[in-house]
């Protein structure tokens, strides 16, 4: 109707949708490219420093059934509807859960006394899959804990999987300190005694 008002014709109306689907394949093209400098394999790491022994802290980290107390995971409404199966603790140990977000599960991999787990990590179905670790290291001749929550992954080739892992990394990074900062007011809570 603008067009016909303003006394432009049928080619005038082309060459601007020539322009536009012009400058749209060249965003396009600008981002598939822009990917391609994107590293596919990423990692996110927090450390937190607790005072209080790697074998008080080594329970909360072994136990996925622990984990709802200190991870900021579950601390969003609504909660997710979690499953625990495998043993309580330790290698083979399996957590599952369902919230708004979608389906996840988790399971031990490795898990060593006074240094910490490692876990793969499988989100939406394995549409995300990470590998990560919390690792223990004594500090203060043993009567400290250095905790290092580290996950990583490779996003492959596919541009727009880079693109959702380099805005996701942030939101991981936060989630990570904010559930050590967790973990070190629980533990930290505990009586010396106890």
């Amino acid at each position: 109707v603008c067009f016909v008002l303003s006394g432009r014709g049928a080619s005038d109306e082309m060459k601007i949708v020539k322009i536009s689907l012009g400058v749209l394949a060249g965003v396009i093209v600008l981002l598939l490219l822009g990917s391609l400098l994107i590293p596919s394999r990423w990692q996110v790491e927090r450390s937190i420093d607790i005072g209080v022994a790697p074998g008080v802290v080594f329970p909360y980290i072994n136990n996925l059934s622990k984990w709802p107390e200190w991870t900021s995971w579950y601390r969003r409404e609504p909660r997710p509807v979690t499953q625990y199966s495998g043993p309580e603790e330790g290698v083979g140990a399996r957590s599952t859960w369902q919230d708004a977000s979608g389906q996840g599960e988790m399971d031990i991999t490795v898990s060593v006394p006074d240094w910490g787990i490692t876990y793969n990590l499988s989100l939406g179905h394995g549409e995300f899959v990470a590998r990560g670790e919390i690792l223990l290291a004594p500090i203060d001749q043993g009567s400290g804990t250095r905790v290092t929550w580290r996950t990583r992954g490779d996003s492959g080739m596919n541009p727009l999987a880079k693109y959702v892992q380099l805005f996701m990394n942030p939101m991981i990074a936060a989630d990570f300190q904010q559930s050590l900062e967790r973990l070190k007011q629980v533990l930290e809570a505990i009586p010396k005694n106890a």
